[in-house]
């Protein structure tokens, strides 16, 4: 499966990253909705980060905040910069009982 490469690419450049919801107000998402204002040199650093968990503790001083994937990425896919890979709820199946030895 590879995962994208990812990065770079852009007007802007802050395609994909996580920044301040603006809609809830109490987490950080990876929408396109965010003012212009925020492109500027100096803001820019500090409203857009690589993770969800950045973002939070950079933004909100906390990594509890909560995380609304609305733009890329939202259907899985490899976040660009790392983060976790989501734990599926899928137990292995439990094993076969083994034969009776032989002698």
């Amino acid at each position: 499966g590879g995962g994208g490469g990812g990065g770079g690419g852009g007007a802007s450049g802050v395609e994909c990253m996580w920044h301040p919801d603006l809609e809830e107000k109490d987490g950080c998402t990876n929408s396109n909705n965010f003012p212009p204002e925020w492109l500027r040199p100096g803001i820019k650093e500090r409203m857009f980060h690589s993770t969800a968990e950045e973002c939070c503790s950079q933004v909100y001083k906390t990594s509890s905040c909560k995380h609304y994937p609305k733009a890329c990425g939202a259907g899985g896919g490899g976040y660009v910069g790392g983060g976790t890979t989501p734990t599926r709820p899928s137990p292995d199946p439990p094993a076969p009982a083994a034969p009776a030895p032989r002698f």
